[in-house]
C-alpha cells in the first residue's frame, strides 16, 4: 500500500484550504483505506489524505489504512472513524449523490425483518430456518440484487471490528502496522469489511470501558489485538465471536486465540547456548508474578536448563524497567562465578544488557553472549546486532482474520487456540564462551 498527499497538498496549499472536493478523482486510489469525519475546526489531515470533501465544519476523507492509525491518535483532531473499506473502487461521498455500493447481508436482513445470522443461515442452506421463511429470505435477496457467496466463505458484506490494545499514555504502537495490513489482506479476499477501533487498556493490559464499536448490532466479530481479556470484558461482546490475537484470556473458552509460541521460543534459545557451550545462562527479566508471555519465556528457559542438566539462574527484573535489569545482570557479571551468557525476556531487556556490558568493557560476544526476544527495529539498528527470537506478526494477523472468517460462518464451532511457532534470528551477540566454560564443553 502506498502513501498519497490530496490534491491540496499537490498544489501546494495550506492545511487551513483543503482542496475543491469537486476536483478529487471519482474513485480513491488506495484499495485499502480509512473513511473517517473530522470534527470541529477544519484541520486538513494533508500528510495521508487521499481527497476529502467539505461539509460546513465536517470534512469527510479517506486515509491510507496504513496512515491511518497514527492520524487518529493526533490530539489535535477529533475524529470518527466511519468504516474501514477494503473493496477497489470506493471512494468517499461527493457533494452529489453517494456512490452505488453493493447490498450487504444487513440490507437483507432489515428488509426481511431477521437478524443477519438467521438471513446468513438462510442463504446458505443451514439447519435452524423455516423453509417458508427461507424461501422468503432467498426471493428478497434477488429483488434486492443480493449475491450469495460459496459455502467456504464469510457472509457476504459482513463486518468485524478490530480493536487495538492502547494505553492512554502511550503513542501509536508503529508494531501494529503489518499486522493491521496482513489482517485486511485476509479480511479482502473473504470479502469482509473491517472497521478499525480502540480499546482502552490500563497498565496491566486490562481493559478500560466499552469500546464503541461493541454496540454497533452490524459488526458481526471482532479481532482483539494485544489485550489481557477477562471473563467480564468477553462478556461484552455478547454471543459474537472473538478472536485474540497475541494476548491472554482469562476464560480459554470465552474466545479462540493466536498466540507465540513464548515457551517454545525461549527454550529454542537457551538450547542454542547450551550448543555453543555455554553452562551459566543467566534468564534476565522475568520474575513468576509477570505477565503471562513472560512467564511463558520463563517456562521454556527452565525446561531447556533442565533437560541440559543444568541450574537456572534468574536476574529478576520488570520488562517495563530494562534499564534496572541491565545494571543488575552487570552487577552479577562483576562477581566472582559470572554468567557467559544471558537470555533476555524482550529485546528492549538484551538491549540494556548490551548496553551496561559495553559501559564496563565487557566484550559482546567475545565475553559475554546475549540473545533477546521479539525482534524489534532497534536490534538490527545497534551495533553488534542483537541475536534474538522472532515470530512472524503478520502471519499472527492473516491466522487470526482467517479464524474469525471460519467462525463467522461456524458460529457453533468452539473457540480454539493456534500457537505460531518461534525462530532464531542469529546474528552478531552469541558466540561460544571463553576459558573454563570453553573447556568443559568440548570435555562433555
Amino acid at each position: 500500500m502506498r502513501g498519497a498527499g490530496s490534491r491540496g497538498e499537490q498544489d501546494g496549499q495550506g492545511d487551513g484550504a483543503p482542496g475543491d472536493p469537486q476536483d478529487a478523482p471519482e474513485h480513491s486510489e488506495q484499495p485499502n483505506v480509512v473513511r473517517f469525519r473530522l470534527h470541529g475546526s477544519i484541520v486538513s489531515p494533508r500528510p495521508c489524505a487521499v481527497q476529502e470533501a467539505i461539509r460546513g465544519n465536517v470534512a469527510i476523507g479517506e486515509v491510507p489504512l496504513r496512515r491511518a492509525f497514527a492520524l487518529f491518535k493526533r490530539p489535535s483532531l477529533k475524529v470518527q472513524v466511519i468504516s474501514l473499506k477494503i473493496a477497489a473502487g470506493y471512494s468517499c461521498p461527493s457533494m452529489g449523490e453517494p456512490p452505488a455500493r453493493r447490498v450487504t447481508l444487513d440490507d437483507v436482513a432489515t428488509a426481511a425483518g431477521f437478524s443477519p445470522a438467521a438471513v446468513s443461515l438462510a442463504l446458505r442452506g443451514k439447519p435452524g430456518v423455516a423453509p417458508a421463511t427461507r424461501q422468503r429470505i432467498i426471493d428478497l435477496a434477488t429483488e434486492l440484487g443480493y449475491h450469495t457467496r460459496a459455502a467456504t466463505a464469510a457472509p457476504a458484506g459482513a463486518t468485524i471490528a478490530l480493536l487495538l490494545m492502547t494505553r492512554p499514555s502511550d503513542p501509536p504502537d508503529a508494531s501494529h502496522e503489518p499486522v493491521i495490513g496482513a489482517i485486511t489482506e485476509a479480511c479482502s479476499g473473504a470479502g469482509v469489511d473491517v472497521r478499525l477501533g480502540s480499546l482502552l487498556v490500563d497498565e496491566d493490559d486490562r481493559p478500560i470501558g466499552v469500546p464503541r464499536l461493541v454496540a454497533h448490532a452490524d459488526v458481526a466479530g471482532f479481532l482483539v489485538l494485544g489485550a489481557w481479556l477477562s471473563r467480564a470484558a468477553a462478556g461484552l461482546f455478547g454471543a459474537r465471536p472473538v478472536v485474540l490475537l497475541d494476548g491472554d484470556p482469562e476464560d480459554p473458552d470465552a474466545c479462540s486465540n493466536v498466540v507465540s509460541d513464548d515457551a517454545g521460543g525461549a527454550a529454542d534459545a537457551t538450547a542454542m547456548l547450551i550448543a555453543r557451550g555455554h553452562r551459566r545462562i543467566v534468564l534476565a527479566g522475568t520474575s513468576p508474578e509477570a505477565p503471562p508471555a513472560v512467564v511463558e519465556r520463563r517456562r521454556g528457559y527452565d525446561e531447556a536448563m533442565q533437560s541440559a542438566g543444568l541450574e537456572p539462574a534468574y536476574v529478576d527484573g520488570s520488562v517495563d524497567e530494562p534499564e534496572a535489569v541491565g545494571e543488575a545482570v552487570a552487577a552479577a557479571m562483576d562477581a566472582r562465578h559470572r554468567c557467559t551468557a544471558v537470555v533476555a525476556a524482550n529485546d528492549a531487556v538484551g538491549l540494556a544488557v548490551l548496553a551496561e556490558a559495553t559501559t564496563r568493557g565487557v566484550s559482546v560476544p567475545r565475553d559475554l553472549s546475549i540473545i533477546g526476544f521479539d525482534d524489534i527495529e532497534a536490534t538490527r539498528l545497534i551495533r553488534p546486532h542483537l541475536s534474538t527470537v522472532t515470530v512472524s506478526k503478520p502471519a499472527m494477523g492473516r491466522l487470526a482474520a482467517t479464524m474469525l472468517v471460519h467462525r463467522l460462518d461456524h458460529l457453533g464451532d468452539p473457540p480454539f487456540t493456534v500457537f505460531q511457532r518461534a525462530r532464531i534470528v542469529d546474528r552478531d551477540t552469541v558466540a561460544p564462551p571463553r576459558g573454563p566454560d570453553r573447556r568443559r564443553s568440548r570435555g562433555g
